[in-house]
């Protein structure tokens, strides 16, 4: 069974900081991980799309996955924009447009830049009250610029 601890962390200033949006341990090496910003308008949420799919075997091209909403301090939409907020600080991460005619409208969400996400795998110590053991996990930031 996988084990998915999430870990939300805003560290230091707006500007340059990181945001740790999912540390997944358990994870198997052929699964690739892809993330996204959605939005519900109505609301003026924002939130993190993590979707992971396994890069091998029959169902590889089928686009059979698991996909996990995460929530991150800060993060909102409003007026067209996804922005993340920390203290008086505002940073525009994506814009939207509506795109499309009729049954096929929708709503494009169009990054800027100024927020990127980064994944890295961390090895580290793991004491588990008998043994100390080196633990894999894979973390997914958002980093503000």
């Amino acid at each position: 069974m996988k084990t998915i601890l999430i870990g939300l962390l805003a560290l230091s200033s707006v500007f340059a900081s990181e945001t740790i949006v999912l540390e997944k341990t358990n994870f198997y090496t052929n699964h690739a991980f892809s993330t996204s910003f959605e939005i519900n308008a109505e609301l003026g949420r924002a939130w993190v799309e993590v979707f992971s799919q396994n890069t091998t075997g029959p169902r590889r091209d089928v686009g059979f996955g698991n996909t996990q909403r995460v929530q991150v301090p800060g993060l909102s939409y409003a007026d067209g924009e996804i922005l993340y907020t920390k203290g008086e600080e505002v940073v525009v991460c994506a814009t939207t447009e509506p795109r499309g005619r009729w049954i096929f409208r929708h709503t494009a969400i169009l990054p800027t830049g100024n927020c990127e996400f980064e994944q890295e795998i961390v090895t580290e110590a793991y004491d588990d009250g008998f043994h100390v053991r080196n633990r894999r996990s894979l973390e997914i930031r958002l980093v503000i610029h």
